[in-house]
């Protein structure tokens, strides 16, 4: 038996508002409750779920990819997914400063990776990298990529985890920057910009529960597997992740509204974008060890359980080689689209060891172990995703090493305390102040054991 004990930050508001088992108020977008109107932007998602349901229609899904369908801006025109990722690589955009993206440009030699991906499998063509950086795919030419199952799989997923999530997270960069400049106009400064962040992130048709389309039922999915599953949120979400991010949207929402929080922002963001790496991680893994295992996957099936695990492991990549370009090398030589084999499990789990993921900011514990709520153990047989002596022995945080990433820092998520409702010029209703969400009923005294058995 091993025991993981997960730190709750979540119980962090001064005074801590007690959490009723009922909710008495609405639950917002999945628990989140904007200041400004979103409306709109949230419904990007239902882009996602119209592209999904063309199938092999690739001319369909790429005219709703390129036009845009369901969310309208501002000045009457549609807003797209091409654009959350081809705006990247417009001359001079403020986003290429951005730390995620400079990481994603330092490994693909594109800001526009993401589009690049879904844009080359709509069109059946090769992407064709700049010299001396990697391919996305070839579904032109490739014996694997070509394959209907692995285009529709890069369509659906890059759309979700690879556009969308690297917008929303451009958001909060944009807030914070908003807030440094003093713009806390709650309908076009900071507070709207973190508001954007959130519903592109969850979505309009997101609940709580994995009722959506868009990058929030990654964390959902992925906590039943790796033992991360449990927290209640009183949305019907169950993640760590999840309930980790509401928390600290929440009370960045309301610290960016009044002058004089840069220090609690700033380790705030750097919480929020340890959290947003840790279901890419868990994508690339879980799919990984899914196609690599004749006992899981039938021959026939490896394309399109390689392409899940490639279409998570292009986002994960970048950060993986900020800390271990030799291992974010061979993560991609073996789960590569254009590599017909099956990946080799060995390889990616020790790319992702935990002296990595501490290197990344981020906590072994917060992404948990695959078979961790028992999802594939004893299924597999001899393919088991981790021997028992690796289970008891893997998550060993080295927190010295979470701190010294100046970007991302899991450690922070600790300390975020809930400004309280009523203070001066801070619009806070009483639906986001989760009361009755328990949201950290979450919080079992500010540690949940999680009990392996095996």
């Amino acid at each position: 038996m091993a025991v993981l004990l997960l730190a709750g930050s979540v119980c962090g508001e001064e005074g801590s508002a007690a959490m009723s088992a009922t909710p008495d108020v609405s639950p917002g977008l999945a628990g989140y409750h904007p200041v400004s109107d979103v409306t709109s932007h949230s419904m990007i998602d239902l882009d996602i779920k119209d592209i999904t349901a063309a199938g092999s229609d690739y001319a369909a899904a790429a005219k709703i990819y390129t036009e845009g369908k369901n969310s309208v801006k501002s000045d009457g025109t549609k807003r797209t997914l091409q654009g959350f990722s081809a705006s990247y690589a417009d001359e001079g955009s403020s986003k290429q400063g951005e730390h995620m993206a400079i990481l994603v440009n330092d490994y693909w030699g594109r800001f526009d990776y993401a589009d690049k991906v879904v844009t080359a499998a709509l069109n059946g063509e090769d992407d064709v990298p700049p010299s001396g950086f990697p391919s996305l795919g070839n579904f032109a030419t490739g014996k694997l990529a070509q394959k209907d199952a692995v285009r529709k799989q890069l369509i659906k997923k890059g759309v979700a985890f690879a556009s969308t999530w690297m917008y929303a997270l451009h958001e909060m960069e944009a807030a914070l920057i908003k807030y440094s400049k003093g713009d806390l106009d709650q309908y076009k400064g900071a507070p709207y910009a973190l508001d954007e962040a959130w519903v592109f992130y969850a979505g309009s048709a997101e609940k709580g529960n994995s009722s959506g389309y868009g990058p929030y039922t990654a964390a959902e999915k992925f906590a039943q597997k790796f033992g991360t599953w449990g927290y209640e949120m009183g949305t019907g979400g169950r993640s760590r992740v999840n309930a980790e991010l509401l928390y600290q949207f929440t009370a960045m929402q309301r610290f960016i509204q009044l002058e004089g929080n840069q220090e609690a922002l700033n380790d705030i963001a750097k919480c929020i974008r340890a959290q947003f790496k840790v279901p890419l991680i868990q994508g690339c893994l879980s799919y990984t060890f899914t196609a690599s295992s004749k006992d899981l996957t039938a021959d026939a099936d490896v394309p399109k359980y390689k392409a899940e695990a490639w279409a998570f492991c292009i986002t994960a990549l970048p950060f993986l080689h900020e800390v271990d370009p030799a291992s974010a090398k061979a993560v991609e030589a073996t789960v590569s689209i254009n590599v017909e084999s099956r990946p080799d499990w060995s390889v990616v789990k020790k790319a992702f060891s935990t002296q990595n993921l501490n290197k990344m900011g981020i906590q072994c514990q917060e992404v948990g172990i695959l078979g961790g709520n028992g999802y594939d153990l004893g299924v597999a047989g001899d393919a088991a995703p981790y021997a028992l002596s690796e289970m008891t022995s893997t998550c060993r945080d080295d927190i010295s090493l979470v701190r010294e990433n100046m970007y991302s820092d899991s450690s922070k998520c600790f300390g975020t305390k809930m400004p309280r409702c009523g203070s001066s010029g801070m619009v806070c209703n009483s639906s986001s102040s989760l009361q009755g969400y328990g949201i950290v009923a979450l919080c079992y005294s500010l540690v949940i054991a999680f009990v392996f058995s095996w």
